[in-house]
């Protein structure tokens, strides 16, 4: 699990909130429910970076296969060192 890094640490909980629900609007098509919310104050108040809380929930949402579909971890990219 990642924690809070330098560019969340200034991050107010609104600031906070819409980047995760930018990136769940962006792969679901919904912003966060009120349950969801709940879990990511908690992230935040034991500081947890966004993208782990989005992956977090993507995950609880569908399983192992979300990750599947998007083509795993999404900071290992073989196919980049390969064009260069």
């Amino acid at each position: 699990m990642t924690y809070t890094r330098e560019t969340t640490l200034d991050m107010s909980w609104d600031e906070y909130t819409y980047e995760v629900d930018m990136m769940l609007i962006a792969e679901f098509g919904e912003p966060a429910t009120h349950e969801q919310l709940c879990d990511i104050t908690t992230a935040y108040n034991r500081g947890v970076a966004p993208d782990e809380v989005f992956s977090a929930m993507a995950e609880a949402l569908y399983g192992s296969e979300h990750d599947d579909d998007i083509g795993g971890d999404y900071r290992f990219t073989p196919a980049l060192g390969a064009a260069a």
